[in-house]
């Protein structure tokens, strides 16, 4: 026993030795104004750290950066005669509040990779579209590539013929939090006049476990999103002309197959969104539009206006390009709603069941329309024995659900850009068709009751009524 402990107390030592050697390294090299000066030389931009956080056991309880500020792309001129300057706020690409990066070092041994946290704390970067296509991040992207391209007069290296898998993964890895916490982007892009802000943004990648050896096990990654995004200013074109939505999503990432251990990514996600407004969705355009309410009460107007929701939410799947829907619900002012179905990511197709429940307050207005529409079509003797509210009646009691609610269930399907919508409920038949046949009904009432006057006008407004049906 008294060996084990010799052995024990060498190992500790050892692993302390190392740890402080390991640390002073950090500590002779973590220099922030070395850091910046090259990151300067690899990125060509001005860079300024404001501090960096670490000591003695920065292997252990990890390291912080704080106030990195990185400007856009600079001539060899330009950062010669910024270098050691503040990066100017009207040439700022990125402004990052913190950085903390903490590793577990000792479960490599036993070929297992722990990241307990890397995370950036309120980045802000800047996106710019400039009128060519390219990116004020470009530099970045052709730099990368430029590396990965072979020499010059080098053969250029054979894409790998077996797709990703698992199985070429040299250890099992295990993340503890990976992301971005309360960031925020805008992107600007003059040419199309198109600015986005990106707002609170959080995107974390938690508790994430894969082992190549224990896939039917350990291959999740859990994933946590949060952000409010809208545009500077109404958008020129497109499914939406503006929308100011707070979004949240919890879910879980799959990234390789179980069985054959390939990469084919399955993500499932349920989807909130406390609030938000958005105008001129072409989806709610087009239900407002449907042709089988038009006769009735032609546009529902409401639909057309800023929609404003208090709570939303859905569950959403994707895999192989295809976006599934299920569990849709959004709770408007003017109406509530229920949707599933899908989307492709490729061809913009839509495929959507939506389901919409009118307030009380939309209810009233669209049977105030149907009677006024109704009252134009009732005329000469019909008017005496057939009143509009009688027709008004009957019209809404084909609109409304087992609740008494007045509900339209559509399906949506072509495209973002131009949807269509067919009313599928409730069955509508066209008013002249809904007036003639209430005439009918009175026409029989009057025969039991012996009023001929009355029975040979509704056979006439009936007959008027058939030919008009005919002729349209």
């Amino acid at each position: 026993m008294s060996k084990f402990w010799k052995w024990f107390g060498v190992a500790v030592a050892l692993v302390l030795a190392l740890v402080i050697a390991g640390s002073v390294a950090l500590t002779l090299l973590l220099d922030k104004d070395r850091i910046a000066a090259r990151m300067e030389s690899y990125l060509q931009r001005n860079v300024t750290i404001e501090r960096l956080d670490f000591n003695l056991f920065s292997l252990i309880s990890g390291l912080e950066a704080r106030g990195v500020r990185i400007s856009n792309r600079l001539t060899p001129d330009e950062l010669s005669s910024m270098r050691g300057k503040p990066v100017e706020d009207g040439n700022l690409f990125a402004d990052l509040n913190g950085l903390t990066l903490k590793v577990h070092l000792i479960p490599l041994l036993f070929k297992r990779f722990e990241l307990r946290e890397l995370v950036l704390t309120e980045p802000f970067i800047h996106v710019i579209r400039y009128p060519g296509g390219s990116y004020n991040f470009s530099d970045l992207l052709a730099r990368q590539q430029g590396r990965a391209r072979a020499p010059e007069g080098a053969a250029e290296p054979q894409q790998p013929k077996e797709p990703v898998s698992a199985r070429s993964l040299p250890l099992a890895v295990a993340v503890g939090k990976l992301g971005v916490e309360k960031g925020s982007i805008t992107y600007s892009d003059p040419a199309r006049r198109l600015n986005y802000q990106i707002y609170d943004l959080t995107t974390l990648i938690q508790a994430a476990e894969i082992d190549p050896s224990r896939l039917d096990q350990k291959n999740n990654v859990g994933l946590h999103f949060k952000t409010g995004i809208k545009p500077a200013d109404p958008l020129p074109s497109g499914g939406v002309r503006f929308f100011d939505v707070a979004l949240a999503a919890d879910g879980l990432l799959q990234p390789f197959d179980p069985k054959s251990g390939r990469l084919d990514p399955e993500i499932v996600l349920a989807v909130r969104s406390p609030n938000g407004m958005l105008s001129g969705l072409r989806i709610l355009e087009a239900i407002e539009s449907v042709e089988a309410l038009k006769p009735y009460v032609g546009k529902l107007s409401f639909l057309h206006d800023d929609v404003r929701w208090t709570e939303a939410g859905m569950k959403v799947g994707y895999r192989d390009e295809k976006v599934t829907i299920s569990s849709g619900r959004i709770s408007a002012g003017d109406f509530r709603a229920e949707f599933d179905g899908s989307t492709r990511l490729d061809t913009r197709a839509v495929d959507l069941n939506v389901t919409t429940v009118l307030s009380d307050e939309q209810a009233a207005v669209i049977r105030s329309a149907i009677r006024d529409n109704v009252a134009r079509q009732i005329r000469g003797d019909l008017a005496k024995y057939l009143p509009p509210e009688k027709v008004t009646d009957a019209a809404m009691k084909r609109l409304e659900n087992e609740n008494g609610d007045v509900y339209l269930k559509c399906r949506v399907s072509g495209t973002w850009q131009q949807p269509s919508a067919r009313l599928v409920e409730p069955s509508l038949p066209a008013p002249q068709a809904l007036i003639a046949e209430l005439a009918g009904d009175l026409k029989g009432e009057a025969v039991e009751s012996g009023k001929k006057e009355a029975r040979k006008a509704l056979e006439r407004a009936a007959r008027d009524l058939q030919k008009k049906l005919q002729e349209k």
